[in-house]
């Protein structure tokens, strides 16, 4: 049914996850949906950010959730270049955002507002730092010019044209 209703979105991977996950749910957990981020970790489908979120809005638990508004938040609080798409740059905001909701005693709240800070005042562009509720903690001098992100490889097609001419001598390339 999930895959008919979906059908030409594009998500069938996340639809089939989706029914793999339900399942172990059911078979390994009596059909309740584990609140711990590394149980949630081990299900089909369940990455970083879908445990924190689960963890955090449905069970109260101090998990760290950062998505793409989060990132762009953390890095420019901290005024900090490293690109938040690489290795790096991720293991650094996971931290940051880990330390933050560690301290709190609301994860709700807490992650709810780092996502909407980003997405309506800490936006990607022409960010409204004049009326940012944490402009007294904010580093960022340039802060249009944070997150960085690694600069896509691009790819050049080439078409090559070739003469392959078979004897009985050999071959000529």
């Amino acid at each position: 049914d999930v895959m008919a209703a979906w059908a030409g979105l594009g998500y069938y991977a996340r639809a089939r996850n989706l029914l793999k996950c339900a399942r172990v749910v059911v078979s390994e957990y009596q059909g309740q949906l584990p609140s711990y981020e590394a149980d949630l970790l081990k299900l089909p489908g369940i990455g970083p950010y879908t445990a924190g979120a689960v963890s955090s809005f449905a069970f109260g638990l101090n998990e760290p959730i950062v998505d793409g508004n989060v990132a762009r938040v953390l890095s420019r609080l901290h005024n900090d270049p490293t690109p938040i798409d690489s290795t790096i740059g991720s293991k650094k905001l996971w931290e940051l955002a880990r330390e933050l909701v560690l301290s709190t005693s609301d994860p709700r709240a807490l992650n709810s507002a780092l996502m909407e800070l980003g997405q309506t005042v800490c936006k990607t562009t022409r960010p409204d730092c004049e009326n940012c509720p944490v402009r007294s903690h904010c580093r960022a001098t340039e802060p249009e010019k944070l997150p960085i992100k690694n600069t896509r490889i691009e790819i050049t097609a080439v078409t090559e044209r070739v003469f392959f001419h078979q004897t009985a001598e050999g071959v000529l390339l």
